[in-house]
Order: structure tokens, then C-alpha cells, then sequence
């Protein structure tokens, strides 16, 4: 039928170790983080709450290596009345760039609302300063 199907992992324990190892990443197109760099509240994951991503992410380099799927998407949604602050967002473009991921981050109204999706939706990385 030609679908791209993507696996989604969510906190707290994402894809257990377990799980990861034994899933056959050959049969999805890529995998989707929600929030595996920035909390619903805003804040960003530290080092140690993002640890949990690091199995999928482990098994899906390892696959992609042989050939498999290597699409990584954060999907980091937060609450509508936060206000993500740029180093947030800066930090996690970081992450998402050293990792080779694509990254969304928006209100949780977005998405259901396409015109807070358009207006509300972080557009891209923010400038750093001159």
C-alpha cells in the first residue's frame, strides 16, 4: 500500500532496553520521540532524563546500519499556556542536529487546531546572538 509507518516511544520509559533489542526496526519507517528533549512544562530533559531514549536510539542505529530505517523525529509537545524559553529550544536543535533528528515542538492544542498549529508552532532554530 506504500504507507510509511513510524514507531512512537513516549517517557518515562520510552523503549526499555529489553524491547529494543529485540524489536526489528525493519518493518517501520523511523521512530518518534514525544518529548524526549523538552517537557510539557517547558523545561528541557537533563542528560539523565533522556537516558531512557538511548536503547531505541542504540537499536535503530544499529539496524539503519544494515540498511533498515534511520528517520529520528522529536515530537516535543507542551502545554498551550507555556512559553518554551530559547535556550530550550536552542538546546534541543542542538541535539536533534548532532543526532540527525527532525524536530517539532508546539502547544498541545496544535494538534488539534491547524490555526494554532500555523501560529504557534516554533518555525525553526532561533538565531544565536551576533
Amino acid at each position: 500500500m506504500g504507507f510509511s509507518v513510524y514507531l512512537e516511544v513516549s517517557p518515562p520509559n520510552f523503549l526499555p532496553e529489553r524491547y529494543a533489542r529485540n524489536y526489528d526496526f525493519q518493518l517501520v519507517s523511523g521512530l518518534i520521540c514525544r518529548n524526549g528533549t523538552i517537557l510539557p512544562t517547558g523545561m528541557q530533559r537533563d542528560a539523565f532524563m533522556m537516558e531512557p531514549t538511548r536503547p531505541a536510539l542504540r537499536a535503530l542505529a544499529a539496524q539503519a546500519s544494515m540498511g533498515g530505517c534511520s528517520t529520528v523525529m522529536m515530537w516535543d509537545v507542551v502545554d498551550d499556556t507555556v512559553a518554551v524559553e530559547l535556550p530550550v529550544i536552542k538546546r534541543c536543535y542542538d541535539w536533534c542536529r548532532f543526532n540527525s533528528a527532525i524536530s517539532w515542538i508546539g502547544p498541545l492544542r496544535a494538534l488539534v487546531d491547524a490555526e494554532v498549529a500555523v501560529n504557534k508552532t516554533i518555525p525553526g532554530e532561533p538565531m544565536g546572538a551576533m
